[in-house]
């Protein structure tokens, strides 16, 4: 017969017990009575002070069989807890280790770096007690603490006034802290007392104090800048020479804020270097200040010089076969510059030229002064004589339209016509404006190419007109 007992095996905690159930037999009966609700029955309840062995033997008519089960019995914890501080200033991180188990469970996890663990940080938004639960194999115990959490005072500090000049003094104020004696200020060189609610800061640069203010268990701190602005300098730059038009650069330094008067004619009057182009002799004044305090003073003269009369001439229009002759006056040292008909002079007033088509004329004057003055004179050419030469035809050997190369004219007494190919060969000319080239030389018709004409003409009225172009031949 086989006897059983479910669990075979059983580990209580000290002052625990287990139900012990056998099977296999009809009778049971249990050996050791120590700890034991009952000796006889399938199912018994142990308690045992100690680690214990419990034999049940088990019978069924005349059969008989018994098997052993061990209690294990494991001692009592006692978690245990420890902290660097139970109170701390809101922010702020305590360290909490606990002993005694093997392994831990924090609640509530809240505030905590971690919910498991012997040893975790807290940093509580608000008073807050925690439940440390430790086990050790089938064992528990648990323990508490309480962290309060002392809220951080609010500490503002103020200069009056925050910016000053050089051995200027401000006035530094705090507030939050719990009495007036509870602040400390940083730093105190330059200061008439390190702590108090007030004191007098005379620093010779711009310094950032800070002040730390306590409640008593928390502190906290606050910085304010006051800024020293050295003593400003005023230097303007030379006085300077102009022409009316042009522009003298000013400058000034000394400071970091700079306003010019008067502020007409000034690229910028709140600039160290503006631009001025005043139209008459200006004396500009400069006040140099460090972001608008410890200001001072100087001056700039911008001397305006006039600009020399010049007269390039009325505008001109002529026919393209006249001569153009310029009229020029001006003060100073006189200059014509040309748009690409050459003149027979330049340094001169009255200089003539041969111009084609329109163009212009720039008559420049400079005086003694090194002003420079300009006039333009603008010309207009004209062809009367109604010459129209044709730049492409395309000659066939049958009769058709644009077959001839043909001038047309009004006014025209005398003609000659000379074509040339692009050798340099001449392979027509007429001498009658009323007959053209009909593309052909030598009784053949020329190949598709670019040939040069020149065409001299006399009108009724006027000079001889001569052209020289380029005619195409298109197959």
């Amino acid at each position: 017969m086989v006897i059983s007992v479910t669990p075979p095996v059983a580990t209580i905690c000290n002052g625990s017990s287990v139900n012990l159930t056998a099977s296999g037999a009809s009778n049971y009966t249990w050996a050791n009575a120590s700890g034991l609700n009952i000796t006889t029955g399938a199912t018994v309840i142990a308690s045992p002070a100690s680690t214990t062995s419990y034999t049940v033997t088990g019978t069924s008519g005349t059969c008989s069989g018994d098997t052993t089960v061990t209690i294990t019995v494991m001692p009592d914890i006692i978690v245990s807890l420890s902290s660097g501080d139970s109170t701390i200033c809101i922010g702020a991180t305590v360290l909490m280790a606990a002993s005694g188990a093997v392994n831990y469970t924090w609640s509530p996890v809240t505030g905590l770096s971690s919910g498991t663990g012997s040893s975790v940080s807290a940093s509580p938004a608000i008073t807050t007690t925690y439940t440390i639960t430790g086990t050790s194999s089938v064992c528990t115990d648990d323990t508490t603490i309480t962290i309060t959490v002392v809220p951080t005072p609010v500490i503002t500090a103020n200069a009056s006034p925050e910016t000053i000049c050089a051995g200027a003094g401000s006035t530094l104020t705090a507030n939050g802290a719990s009495t007036a004696s509870n602040y400390t200020w940083s730093p105190s060189s330059s200061l008439n007392s390190s702590t108090g609610n007030s004191v007098i800061a005379t620093p010779s640069n711009t310094t950032i104090y800070t002040v730390i203010g306590s409640n008593g268990s928390c502190t906290a701190s606050d910085q304010v800048t006051v800024t020293v602005n050295p003593l400003s300098n005023a230097v303007a730059s030379n006085n300077d020479t102009i022409c009316i038009g042009e522009s003298a650069q000013l400058g000034a330094s000394g400071g970091n804020t700079y306003v010019w008067i008067p502020a007409s004619g000034l690229s910028n009057s709140t600039i160290s270097n503006p631009v001025a182009t005043p139209t008459i002799t200006t004396s500009y004044t400069v006040t140099v200040s460090n972001n608008g305090q410890c200001s001072t003073t100087d001056n700039v003269t911008v001397y305006v010089n006039p600009l020399p009369n010049v007269n390039a001439g009325i505008d001109v229009t002529l026919n393209n076969d006249e001569i153009l002759n310029l009229i020029g006056s001006g003060q100073g040292s006189l200059l014509w510059i040309d748009n690409g008909f050459i003149l027979s002079c330049y340094a001169c007033t009255t200089p003539y030229s041969y111009p084609t088509q329109d163009t212009y004329y720039i008559l420049t004057a400079t005086d003694t002064n090194g002003c420079t003055n300009s006039d333009t004179v603008n010309i207009t050419v004209t062809d009367y004589y109604g010459l129209f030469v044709p730049n492409a035809f395309t000659p066939t050997e049958s009769l058709g339209t644009n077959d001839v190369f043909l001038v047309k004219g009004f006014g025209i007494k005398e003609f000659r016509m000379m074509i040339f190919d692009r050798w340099g060969e001449k392979v027509f000319e007429s001498n009658d404006i009323y007959k053209g080239w009909d593309g052909t030389y030598r009784g053949s018709l020329v190949k598709q190419d670019v040939y040069v004409y020149k065409i001299i003409a006399k009108p009724i009225v006027g000079n001889v007109i001569l052209r020289i172009g380029n005619v195409t031949v298109v197959k």
